[in-house]
């Protein structure tokens, strides 16, 4: 009896902070990949689709790694014919709705890599949230061309 208890308290607890480390998995990565950056330049792109399955809102405020210096969340628009990158401060993700970071749209720029990345690498990267958990993301390094 005593376990159904702590069952119940776990699930109202969990519902009651929704996007924490419980159901921080219920935010599904897919594809996640990284551009191979052209001859050892030390900026590229990264990339995903993320579905918030929870019954809460999860806004990521940030993305890091241990090999990359600088991580920022950036949005691609047309102005006056020109495309333009500007800096956004983060993702909401509504209950069940997708954001794909795609190259020409939302995207992440990854600064100041500490190694070489080379097609075949695998990044890591760790998508911090509002209520302060935080989820490892595995990111292919692979070829793409620049847009």
């Amino acid at each position: 009896m005593r376990g159904f208890k702590i069952v119940g308290l776990l699930v109202i607890v969990s519902s009651v902070f929704g996007c924490s480390d419980m159901t921080s998995s219920l935010v599904q990565v897919r594809n996640a990949w990284v551009r191979e950056p052209p001859g050892g330049h030390p900026i590229t792109g990264a990339y995903m689709e993320i579905t918030n399955t929870s019954n809460a809102i999860c806004e990521i405020i940030q993305v890091s790694s241990p090999k990359v210096g600088r991580v920022e969340i950036h949005q691609t628009k047309h102005d006056n014919g020109t495309m333009r990158m500007r800096k956004i401060d983060s993702l909401k993700l509504r209950p069940g709705e997708q954001i794909i970071l795609q190259p020409g749209g939302l995207h992440l720029m990854l600064m100041d890599l500490a190694d070489d990345l080379k097609a075949g690498d695998i990044l890591m990267l760790l998508l911090h949230f509002s209520d302060g958990t935080k989820q490892q993301v595995e990111s292919s390094v692979r070829k793409g061309t620049y847009e």
